[in-house]
């Protein structure tokens, strides 16, 4: 049998507050602290997976684009910085023809 996981970890994991969470387990007769050290059960965890599904795909979903995001960004910084280190190498020769 799985061990009992700690209910922070699944409001992270599912993005829901301890108040929805709470709620939620109450109307479904279970009762636990509410506190998110709390542990609760595999069946327990299987029953806020399945209601907040959406939830979780809707995180899921934003962190895929984050992602992207990020790498365009660091892309774009990269080009950046290699366009600003051929304009520094162009100054440079400009600097030793002159020079000479």
């Amino acid at each position: 049998m799985p061990s009992p996981i700690r209910l922070n970890k699944v409001l992270k994991e599912l993005n829901i507050s301890l108040d929805r969470a709470i709620e939620f387990l109450s109307s479904k007769n279970i009762e636990i602290e509410p506190r998110p050290t709390s542990k609760i059960d595999q069946i327990t965890y299987d029953l806020m997976l399945d209601e907040f599904q959406t939830d979780k795909s809707d995180k899921d979903k934003l962190e895929e684009i984050n992602v992207k995001k990020r790498k365009e960004i660091e892309v774009k910084l990269a080009a950046e910085l290699r366009e600003e280190e051929l304009k520094s190498e162009k100054a440079a020769e400009k600097a030793a023809e002159k020079a000479s």
